[in-house]
Order: structure tokens, then sequence, then C-alpha cells
């Protein structure tokens, strides 16, 4: 599986209007909650499973109508990113290098437009039920079905196979696992580390008694290693792997590589520098949306896709002129 998203690039900006047809244009631009795959309507997106059949983890990604258009829309504005080169080659906080990483605060500038309050509030509301409608429309469905496979089995072998066919996550937990993580649990240490325990056996048996989806969303919930969001709700953090290219090289210098399967920053020089996305920078975010299952634990997540500043607030309810319309193709 290649674990990036292809997009065909956004058209350059048209000239601004003359004066006196400009503010008709802004009165009837269609502002970033109007476009079919703003956030707010993540609950009508299928989730696909993108991950190959030997890959270490399972890997789904939510898209409007096919895998073919997998990205949702929201606005924000920059608290951090680490796109320069430099920074991402070096390890980040997990020790990890070559991965590139931006945190949107899902707040609004002060003085910007009433409508772009409310798309950002909006927007925010929307990513903050986003692990909700991750686990009820894409975790709890692969579940129901690996439990009627599990029940419609004819002995303890194909019980077995049953439980180890859940790419990233074991059959069930041994006891020096499950000692492991009640001694966490007790001193009270971080949730991703007491999920590393959980086998699926433990988690179809964890919802097997709730009556509906939505009570399993919320039992499973109690176990997600990641969300993406901050404790408050105010950041939500993306990030991506960044891979060789075929003949080996990294992609830090390819701009036609890295605006199509990384990250493109429309209307920027390349290769991008710290004033590309600058604190506090008004943004509308293209990201994908992802479940995933790997090492025992499972998490849900955006990887970002394509991040357009926004001019100032008399302009930004004309969306339409500052990003175009989008057209995704998943390679994964």
């Amino acid at each position: 599986m290649t674990d990036v998203l292809k997009r065909v690039l956004p058209d350059d900006v048209p000239l601004p209007p003359a004066k006196k047809q400009q503010h008709e244009q802004q009165a009837c631009a269609a502002r970033p909650s109007e476009h079919p795959h703003y956030v707010t309507h993540l609950p009508d997106f299928t989730w696909h499973k993108v991950s190959g059949a030997t890959s270490k983890q399972s890997l789904w990604c939510a898209s409007k109508n096919t895998k073919d258009d997998a990205s949702v829309l929201f606005c924000g504005k920059v608290f951090s990113a680490r796109v320069t080169p430099q920074a991402m080659q070096e390890p980040d906080k997990f020790e990890t290098t070559d991965k590139l990483a931006v945190t949107v605060r899902l707040s609004p500038s002060e003085g910007s437009s009433a409508a772009w309050q409310e798309d950002v509030q909006g927007g925010s509301d929307a990513l903050q039920n986003a692990a909700h409608i991750a686990l009820k429309n894409c975790f709890v469905p692969v579940l129901r079905d690996l439990q009627k496979k599990l029940d419609a089995a004819k002995d303890k072998a194909a019980k077995d196979d049953v439980l180890r066919s859940l790419n990233g996550m074991n059959a069930k937990v041994h006891a020096p696992c499950l000692l492991a993580a009640l001694l966490v649990r007790a001193l009270m240490l971080t949730r991703a580390c007491v999920c590393s325990a959980q086998g699926l056996k433990n988690i179809l048996e964890k919802i097997k008694h709730a009556t509906s989806d939505d009570e399993r969303a919320e039992a499973l919930s109690l176990d997600l290693a990641s969300t993406g969001m901050s404790e408050d709700g105010s950041l939500l953090n993306m990030s991506k792997r960044v891979y060789p290219t075929k003949d080996g090289d990294m992609p830090y210098t390819n701009e036609a590589v890295f605006r199509a399967r990384y990250l493109d920053v429309p209307h920027q020089p390349f290769p991008y520098t710290d004033d590309t996305l600058r604190r506090d920078d008004d943004v509308l975010v293209l990201a994908r949306a992802t479940f995933r299952v790997v090492a025992n634990r499972f998490m849900c997540g955006f990887e970002p896709c394509e991040i357009a500043r926004v001019g100032p607030a008399r302009a930004r309810a004309s969306t339409r002129t500052t990003l175009a319309a989008f057209t995704v193709e998943d390679d994964a």
C-alpha cells in the first residue's frame, strides 16, 4: 500500500474583479461550509479499507462517494507547522524522523466575519465528534462482521483464524500483557499504553451486550489510543510520514511529487519555508480522515493533503477564488 493521497492541483487564482463588481461577488460567494466535503458531512461518508492483505496494520479512509474522493474540508488557523525539509528530517517528540506535521487551532481570528466564525465553529464541533463517527461507522461494522464469522466458526481452529484475521491486532491478551495493563491502569499512565494490551477477543466481549451502534462506539472510545485532538478540543494535530521515491531519494526537493503526494500549499514557493504556514494564518484545510488498527491499538486521525492560506477578513467569503474545488485520487 502506498499511504498517500494524490490530487489534481487547483488552477491559479483568477485576477480580482473590478471594484464595482467586488461587493456583488462576495455577496454570492460560496462559504466553506457549503462545500459537499465540509467536515460536518463526515457522518455521510463511507469508510473504505485501503491497507493490503499482508500489511502490519489495518487502515480505513473516509470518502464522500468512492475512495477516489477521500477528503474532508474545514477551516481554522495555523498553530504550528513542520513543513520545511530541515524540520521534517529532524526527530519529533516521539523520535520519529521524515514526518510532516501541522497543528490547526479550531478558532477564528479576531475581527473575522460572522460567516467565517460560524464555519470555523461548525467544523470544530464536527471534528470533536469525528472519533465517535469513525468508531460507529467504520470500526463497529468491522467488529460486527467478525463476530458473525466467530459465531459461525465450527471449531477452535476456525475461531482462532477469525481472531487473527484483523491485521494489527492480536487474537487475545496474553497473561503478562494483561498484568502489565493492570499495573499501568493502577499507576494512571497513558491511555495508549493501556490500549496496547487490548486483543480482538477482549474488544468483541466489551461491546457484546451493547444495544446500539452508538453504545458500542461509546464503549470503544474509552480505549482509543489517539483522536488527533487536544484534550480541550481546541487543536487538531495532523501528520504524515514521508517516504523515499522509487529511486530511493527523499522527495523534499521534488516539488511535483511532494505537492501531489504529501502536502500542497497553493501559491506558495517550494521548498516550503518557515513563512509558508505561519502561526495564526487563517487557512482552509483539506485532509484525509483515517481509522487505523496497529500494534494492538486503534486510533483515528487526519492526514493533511492541502492547506490554503486565506486572505484578510473582507475576502474570506470568496473561498472559491482562494481554494479551487477539490479533485482527489487515492492510490492507497
